[in-house]
């Protein structure tokens, strides 16, 4: 018999991965026709730059709450990186940025959650590790990208990101409870934990 890890992991229903692929392509098209704008929020300055971070973590907040599970958030990353590649006109680069959100996503599922607690001030906290892990990330392979700026630049950047982050989870959250609410995800973890906060 599989344990409970084994089983979180490796063996997946046909409906989850339906699921996995069906919101990686949707977001990986609202994501890929954004790059555009990101591209002008980057010439702005790094706090509009900063801000849309929530924007590329929320297809993990918003797969993980409803799945409940691990892999879950990595592998919609993984997918609208795919999806985002096919259009991105930064090419193969792309990829970079989508690896760091994939990362991040699923570590503040993880952390903020622990894949069982998914009430709005856990869904929140996931949020802000979201955005930690995005500018820890950054600080460890592009240091000049936030070393460059003065500190008190530094502390709002971060101050954006974690607000960016905490934004996209609650919007995340209202987003699947309500399509919960229309009976589109039966079957699924969501709908199944009797428990949880709307």
């Amino acid at each position: 018999m599989k344990s409970s890890s084994q089983r979180s992991l490796f063996v997946w229903s046909t409906r989850e991965i339906l699921l996995i692929a069906a919101i990686g392509v949707v977001f990986g098209l609202i994501l890929v026709s954004s790059l555009y704008a990101f591209s002008f929020a980057v010439a702005l300055g790094p706090f509009a730059a900063w801000s849309w971070i929530g924007l590329y973590l929320m297809p993990s907040f918003f797969i993980g709450y409803i799945l409940r599970r691990p892999g879950s958030a990595l592998l919609t990353a993984v997918l609208y990186s795919l999806v985002m590649l096919l259009f991105s006109p930064y090419g193969p680069l792309i990829l970079i940025n989508c690896a760091f959100y994939a990362i991040s996503g699923e570590s503040a599922i993880a952390i903020g959650t622990r894949y069982r607690s998914f009430s709005l001030l856990w869904m929140i906290l996931a949020g802000a590790v979201g955005g930690i892990v995005m500018i820890v990330l950054y600080l460890i392979f592009y240091p000049a990208s936030l070393f460059e700026f003065a500190l008190p630049i530094f502390i709002a950047v971060v101050a954006v990101t974690l607000a960016s982050g905490i934004i996209s989870s609650i919007i995340a959250k209202l987003l699947a409870d309500a399509l919960a609410r229309t009976g589109a995800l039966s079957g699924t973890a969501l709908k199944r934990d009797d428990t949880q906060e709307v």
